[in-house]
């Protein structure tokens, strides 16, 4: 064996380092680990038709791969991958290798099924019933007893872990969220009813002596309607906080 670095190599094939490390990554210079380097074994057959290729042998190479890849797969993609080579060729030779895998397990044969020594369904037997009718959920008869404890034990781990959070306020009960969000909007509805009812004649008046709708009439209006609706916030977020949590 005569090891040579890519540099080496390169000037010998009359081609750039990186063409010579791209052959590596796709595949067609095999190479030798030189410590934590790629090296290439001078004495290999396929490292000597590399050098003795020329640069249209070589792109026709990869150009070869290129049209093996597309021919296996979908038209639709095939343009797709002709710009991925483009930019990254080294990516033809990781899909190609791919593909072949893929190609190779699907014409492998299947393993057989076993014959069965009957082709009559076995009969199943039927289901007990208690005197009080089905009572929840049928447990599969495949499951054991140390797994019905466990999902047991895991569901009951989840209700105390549901309960503490509402003790402790990190949850609130849907239906108490939901009760408290219709008082905020009948609170508010009120409240804005009222502040209009009130607001209107005054600022009506002067935009009556003014002819015509002025912007601090409109500021003056905008900044009633969202004090109201920061008052019911106020109002209902205290009520809120004096919430007892029973289970």
């Amino acid at each position: 064996m005569k090891k040579i670095n890519q540099s080496r190599l390169a000037a010998l094939a009359g081609v750039t380092r990186q063409a010579v490390s791209l052959a590596i990554d796709e595949g067609i210079i095999p190479f030798v680990m030189d410590g934590r380097t790629r090296a290439v074994d001078l004495d290999d057959p396929e490292v000597k038709e590399y050098i003795a290729m020329t640069n249209t042998s070589r792109e026709n190479r990869s150009n070869k791969k290129l049209e093996e890849l597309k021919s296996m797969i979908v038209p639709e993609e095939r343009a797709a991958i002709d710009r991925l080579a483009k930019h990254s060729p080294k990516v033809v030779t990781v899909l190609l290798d791919a593909a072949k895998k893929v190609r190779s397990e699907k014409r492998e044969p299947k393993p057989p099924k076993p014959a069965t020594p009957s082709k009559l369904p076995a009969k199943k037997s039927p289901k007990p019933v208690s005197a009080s009718g089905p009572a929840g959920p049928q447990v599969p008869s495949d499951i054991d007893a140390h797994e019905i404890r466990r999902r047991a034990q895991y569901a009951d781990m989840l209700k105390k872990e549901a309960q503490a959070a509402i003790l402790e306020k990190r949850a609130l009960p849907r239906d108490y969220v939901e009760e408290w969000l219709f008082k905020y909007l009948e609170k508010l509805n009120s409240t804005v009813e009222r502040t209009a009812s009130v607001s209107l004649d005054e600022i009506g008046g002067r935009i009556l002596e003014a002819g015509r709708v002025l912007p601090e009439h409109s500021m003056e209006f905008t900044n009633l309607i969202l004090q109201a609706i920061h008052n019911t916030k106020k109002a209902i977020v205290k009520s809120i906080k004096d919430y007892e949590p029973r289970l």
